[in-house]
């Protein structure tokens, strides 16, 4: 028997569930038929382990991040737009024996305070996964009309797709 995890989502803002990440599982749950999955209002449940996927808003949230506890997985999304002060509010807060933090972003800047912490200056283990549009193309998991826009940004505006493609 698989054993209870706690995930917590957070973005930097998030007004409501709305904002999270919740309805992007909600489709996959749906679309893989992951029938041990109960979504709630504000979070998803696994029926079979008890494990759970919270949802949260990191900025002006401070006490209520500080009292999460026994998260194994926090996956922070849209990482390019967090602050500073929530990293330094959150890393102490996954504090669980063998919890992990999961950023993904695209970079704005190359100041982003994510970016520079983990790219530029390094963190101990840590891993860096660079993905762009190329390995959607190798799944096949890449719509013919974004692989026509890469195109055309490639062929007519180079600079911008560097950046906007190739991060």
């Amino acid at each position: 028997r698989a054993s209870k995890i706690r995930v917590a989502c957070f973005r930097e803002l998030q007004n409501s569930i709305a904002d999270s990440s919740y309805q992007l599982l909600a489709d996959l749950i749906k679309q893989y038929e992951l029938k041990d999955f109960i979504l709630t209002n504000n979070s998803i449940v696994n029926s079979l382990t008890g494990s759970d996927f919270l949802f949260k808003g990191l900025y002006h949230n401070e006490q209520s991040i500080k009292s999460i506890e026994g998260v194994d997985y926090a996956w922070i999304e849209e990482a390019q737009t967090v602050s500073n002060e929530s990293i330094e509010i959150l890393t102490p807060t996954i504090r669980k024996p063998g919890s992990k933090i999961i950023y993904t972003y695209n970079r704005l800047e190359e100041e982003d305070p994510v970016h520079k912490r983990l790219v530029i200056e390094g963190r101990p283990n840590t891993l860096i996964i660079n993905v762009n549009y190329d390995v959607a193309l190798k799944y096949g998991w890449l719509p013919e009309n974004i692989r026509l826009e890469i195109e055309d940004d490639k062929i007519n505006r180079p600079s911008l797709y560097r950046q906007k493609w190739l991060g």
